[in-house]
């Protein structure tokens, strides 16, 4: 099942909330609409660069790409996202 996360990052750099849905793709339309649904228009969306992420900023947001290639580099460039994910993952292994 593709699920799209978001977390919103406070002013000093720690998490706020957390906004989760499953979508029926992981593309551009899916992602847009989870955005649009989630997210207040005028945000920055920091992401890893994956090319969908760019037709979602055009529905209102700011888009602050960071390409990190895969593994331990995005871990380090998207720290909130990996911790929520992996405690998610955690929790449904321990149900």
């Amino acid at each position: 099942m593709a699920v799209a996360v978001a977390v919103e990052l406070r002013a000093d750099g720690k998490p706020g909330r957390v906004a989760m849905q499953s979508i029926e793709r992981p593309d551009a339309h899916c992602l847009r609409k989870f955005a649009e649904s989630k997210i207040e228009k005028g945000a920055t969306l920091k992401t890893d660069g994956w090319g969908a992420y760019a037709s979602v900023a055009k529905a209102g947001y700011k888009h602050k790409a960071i390409v990190t290639g895969s593994g331990k580099k995005a871990v380090r460039k998207f720290p909130w996202i990996h911790t929520f994910i992996g405690n998610l993952k955690r929790m449904i292994l321990g149900a």
